[in-house]
């Protein structure tokens, strides 16, 4: 964030991401289960709005860890999907219903104490995929996306 003097200054953003996921070992196919964001926005000027951020961000952040790669040619460096035909975007079809929680503490660093939801959901959620994938086999998958072949490399199966 820039001051209006041109002085840049840090901020925070107070959140948390959880996700279920079950990992199917012998595919190594990994489906979502269950999604809660939980923000402190500060002030909630727009309920709809922040929860509309928060899904929308957890939703960005699945895909990117789940589906989203760009594919490039090794001897030559093209992009073999840049035209995005076979570059699968997560949409709300393809994750479970997300739980939005709010926690209004009135202690932003924005206009009338307000802090920023969208971003952080989004960063958080595209690697706790990977975590969640270690909680439940105990093997990590560093790679993104988290493909059923990366997930089974992880394994020892390929």
């Amino acid at each position: 964030f820039v001051t209006f003097k041109g002085n840049p200054y840090p901020t925070y953003t107070y959140a948390t991401q959880l996700a279920e996921i079950e990992v199917d070992t012998d595919t190594g196919m990994v489906e979502v289960t269950n999604i809660v964001c939980v923000n402190d926005v500060g002030h909630l000027f727009n309920p709809t709005g922040a929860a509309a951020q928060q899904y929308g961000g957890a939703i960005m952040g699945l895909g990117r860890s789940a589906t989203e790669e760009h594919v490039w040619c090794p001897r030559t460096g093209v992009a073999l999907n840049h035209d995005l035909i076979n570059y699968h975007i997560g949409t709300m079809n393809d994750y479970p219903r997300s739980t939005c929680l709010i926690n209004e503490s009135h202690l932003g660093y924005a206009a009338f104490g307000a802090y920023g939801v969208g971003e952080n959901s989004g960063a958080a959620m595209s690697g706790l995929t990977s975590s969640a994938i270690y909680n439940a086999t105990g093997k990590w998958v560093i790679d993104f996306p988290t493909t059923p072949a990366r997930v089974m490399k992880a394994l020892g199966n390929i």
